[in-house]
């Protein structure tokens, strides 16, 4: 195989504000090998992902810094789903697709990127209309993720997601 994803949440790329995790990340994965031989990877970066216990996908820091979130109890299982729409969440959102960017996405390493983030699973799509990102947030998140991945292919979970035609690298990927 020459293609491999990789699904990393927040919490697991910067457990404390500004640091970044790499070298876990690079010796878990084993990316230097993958690198070698070769391969690429379709990265996805979550804030949700619901399990059998109640947790965090987004760092603590960030968790105490916005709160303004939910815990929730569902049918797709246990988790804290964010409030996409905070200030501070997506300034520091930004922040980490800067960071990603730089280290993963600058050397063709990563092929494609997944529009992540946003909903459960990074899929783009929350049992909490309340949580709900705006039209608005949504393209900012799009712009944030084609500036820092400027040679990268954007894949969408939704084919037709507003702003992201991109000179036509952008594709649709489905996970089912």
């Amino acid at each position: 195989a020459t293609l491999r994803y990789l699904g990393l949440t927040w919490r697991q790329l910067e457990p404390e504000e500004g640091a970044y995790a790499w070298e876990a990340i690079e010796q878990t994965y084993h990316l230097a090998e993958l690198r070698a031989r070769g391969v690429h990877l379709v990265l996805r970066i979550s804030c949700d992902e619901p399990g059998d216990e109640a947790h965090l996908d987004i760092p603590d820091w960030l968790y105490e810094q916005t709160g303004t979130g939910r815990w929730y109890d569902i049918a797709y299982g246990k988790g804290y789903a964010p409030d996409y729409t905070d200030p501070v969440f997506f300034a520091a959102h930004e922040r980490l697709l800067r960071a990603v960017g730089a280290r993963l996405g600058a050397d063709g390493f990563v092929s494609y990127v997944e529009l992540g983030s946003l909903g459960h699973w990074g899929e783009w799509h929350v049992c909490l209309p309340e949580l709900e990102a705006s039209k608005e947030q949504k393209a900012k998140i799009i712009s944030a993720f084609a500036e820092n991945f400027k040679t990268t292919r954007i894949l969408t979970r939704y084919p037709g997601t507003p702003g992201t035609t991109r000179g036509g690298n952008v594709g649709f990927h489905d996970d089912s």
